[in-house]
């Protein structure tokens, strides 16, 4: 129906009654071949323009692991784009998924935690949640220094101080947010960056 060749129903209500009529298992192994045919036609690499979709049909299969990493993909994405609504939606599902794999006692990839803190941060600065916001990127700061052997950790450091100077600003607080600038420049000089 569009030049994207994005299939949809006409109507939200036509699709409902088809969903609702299936059973569960039968919705997971529908969006486990919709997953399977997007990786095949798209391919692993190409795949981060249609990471969204993956998110989806990933937490409707319940595969919590490629939820919370399409879920992050998604929402990198999606932010970059200022697609608020979009990024929420993909966050909310990585978040349920990682609470779901830590139920599960599944270990949770520390960097994927770090990146879903410092993503929700982001999120909430832009939307104005600066308290919110505050919080989550501390949290993602304090995870990232509590885990400096970790391979890409100081990237993180870097977005992360970032994002929490422009918060500090945005709340006024001016001192702390050059404060944190200057620790940022310094760090990206030291990354070569």
């Amino acid at each position: 129906r569009s030049p994207t060749s994005d299939f949809r129903f006409d109507t939200t209500t036509l699709r409902s009654v088809l969903y609702d009529g299936l059973s569960r298992r039968r919705r997971r192994r529908l969006h486990r071949t919709v997953v399977d045919a997007l990786l095949k036609l798209h391919g692993d690499q190409k795949a981060d323009r249609i990471s969204r979709v993956l998110c989806y049909h990933y937490h409707a299969v319940e595969d919590h692991e490629q939820t919370l990493r399409w879920g992050l993909r998604a929402a990198e994405d999606t932010l970059a784009h200022y697609d608020h609504d979009h990024a929420e939606l993909s966050l909310r599902r990585a978040a349920e998924a990682a609470e779901a794999l830590s139920v599960l006692g599944k270990p949770v990839p520390i960097h994927s935690t770090i990146e879903l803190n410092r993503l929700t941060g982001l999120l909430y600065a832009r939307i104005g949640r600066l308290e919110e916001a505050d919080y989550v990127l501390q949290r993602a700061l304090e995870l990232a220094d509590g885990h400096p052997e970790e391979e890409g950790v100081d990237a993180q450091r870097l977005d992360i101080m970032l994002s929490l100077a422009g918060c500090q600003l945005s709340r006024g607080l001016l001192e702390v947010g050059i404060d944190l600038g200057q620790m940022a420049i310094e760090l990206a000089e030291h990354l070569g960056e």
